[in-house]
């Protein structure tokens, strides 16, 4: 038997599978820098400037490498990450280092630092 006769015969076609994360509870956050902390515990988590909008988020930690997290920002604030890699654990411009309210983005860690997947696209 051929490999592609082989590989006809092991592949299912036509079946579709989902990856569906449930969100963590909503994390409000307390005010600027720590007090805007973006929990990593969760594949989804929700996150809420709490009235202001907030400076200086950060990631609780750097994940582990291949970790994905998505995070929704669901307050009607905008939040804006640190501009030091060091401090905010992740791999953001500053040009593209604010999340719009209501807005979702991806990220992916390394295991050192989380990457955005796609750049905002919202301009509100």
């Amino acid at each position: 038997m051929s490999f592609f006769q082989t590989l006809r015969r092991s592949t299912v076609v036509g079946k579709s599978r989902k990856s569906i994360y449930k969100p963590q509870a909503v994390t409000t956050f307390t005010g600027d820098d720590a007090g805007s902390t973006v929990p990593i515990t969760g594949t989804y988590v929700k996150i809420d400037a709490g009235g202001s909008a907030r400076e200086g988020a950060r990631f609780a930690g750097t994940g582990e490498a291949g970790q994905i997290l998505y995070v929704e920002n669901v307050g009607g604030e905008k939040i804006t990450f640190h501009n030091t890699t060091g401090t905010s654990l992740g791999n953001i411009l500053a040009a593209q280092d604010t999340m719009a309210a209501g807005s979702l983005q991806m990220f992916i860690s390394n295991g050192s630092l989380w990457q955005p997947i796609a750049a905002e696209m919202r301009s509100s």
